[in-house]
């Protein structure tokens, strides 16, 4: 009888602190290999219109929110709609707007794509590109190799095009963190009224052990 009422005090435990993590938390999965070939991940985080039950406000958006260990370099890799989302019974124009961001930076890896079966879904979407500014830069030049009958003569002209490089949808994890699904519904619906919904997120995660 003891056993099994510290058993069932177990399970009752258990139900309780699955209640009270966030939706869609630590519910990464790894791939197999052949997933890794094909998507070029690591993980996925696949997420339902069944995470949406909780968001019955019109015109709210929702965060739901993944931990990322410390020391882990994410790589966004892309998002593939496996079924689009749709509220069904309504007659506004439906939609269902994902970002993905880091918590600091709300569109890091995915900038706003649109879910929601109205026409207008998207798919298949990879992660931002990087992206190059080129700047101008100038040098002022005098006594080329040492010439010293050129100390009249300057010349002044643009000689390098300074390139800095910005790699988008890439981060390093120094310290534990997250990364942040935001849905946003039509302004006439909430998120909760849709029926039918899945999209899967690919990640490359990589954690060093210091």
């Amino acid at each position: 009888m003891k056993k099994k009422c510290r058993l069932i005090g177990l399970v009752a435990l258990l139900l309780m602190a699955m209640a009270v993590l966030p939706a869609g938390a630590n519910d990464y999965r790894q791939l197999s290999i052949s997933e890794m070939a094909r998507f070029g991940a690591t993980h996925a985080w696949t997420l339902t219109y069944k995470d949406f039950a909780a968001s019955t406000s019109t015109n709210t958006a929702l965060a739901i929110t993944n931990v990322v260990a410390a020391n882990t370099a994410v790589f966004f890799k892309g998002m593939v709609l496996n079924d689009a989302f749709s509220v069904e019974t309504t007659n506004y124009t439906g939609s269902c707007a994902l970002i993905v961001g880091n918590g600091t930076d709300t569109d890091l890896f995915l900038a706003s794509t649109e879910l929601a079966s109205d026409g207008s879904e998207v798919y298949v979407k990879y992660g931002p590109p990087s992206t190059y500014a080129v700047t101008s830069a100038s040098a002022s030049i005098t006594n080329i190799l040492g010439v010293t009958n050129v100390t009249a003569a300057t010349v002044v002209t643009n000689v390098t095009a300074a390139v800095t490089g910005t790699i988008l949808g890439h981060v390093l994890y120094s310290s534990a963190g997250v990364i942040v699904a935001t849905f946003t519904p039509n302004t006439e619906e909430a998120l909760s009224q849709n029926v039918k919904g899945q999209v899967t997120l690919y990640l490359q995660l990589i954690t060093v052990a210091k």
